[in-house]
């Protein structure tokens, strides 16, 4: 029946390297006797049986790594945002500080301006 179920899955998602296997398997399985058929059945369960809580921890492992790519992933962007938010702050701090220092460096010279010229004048007087 799983088999079937397996099969019918190959042909619909047009699987051709499963659907030969599927095939290839029930052709060996029409070979076989009912008592084989019967063992390599049981075989198959308690290998699937034996495998299951190994199968379960690999399913587990994976869904853990997608869950910590799904994490990463969200991270780098938020990582990316903050960059382009810190790298607009150091802009916008770079150009205060640029006015603030052209502002007191023409308050400098305006003030050295007045006085040297007030010193030229007291100079003159002199002479």
């Amino acid at each position: 029946m799983y088999l079937r179920v397996l099969q019918s899955q190959a042909l619909s998602n047009h699987n051709l390297q499963q659907l030969t296997c599927i095939s290839e398997l029930f052709r060996c399985m029409d070979s076989f006797d009912f008592e084989s058929q019967e063992h390599l059945l049981k075989q198959l369960q308690n290998d699937m049986l034996i495998r299951q809580a190994y199968t379960q921890y690999l399913m587990n492992c994976r869904q853990a790594m997608l869950s910590t790519i799904d994490v990463l992933e969200s991270f780098n962007r938020q990582l990316e945002t903050e960059s382009h938010i810190s790298v607009h702050h150091i802009l916008m701090v770079s150009v205060k500080m640029f006015k603030i220092l052209h502002f007191c460096l023409r308050s400098c010279f305006r003030w050295f301006g007045i006085h040297a010229g007030s010193r030229n004048v007291e100079l003159r007087r002199q002479l």
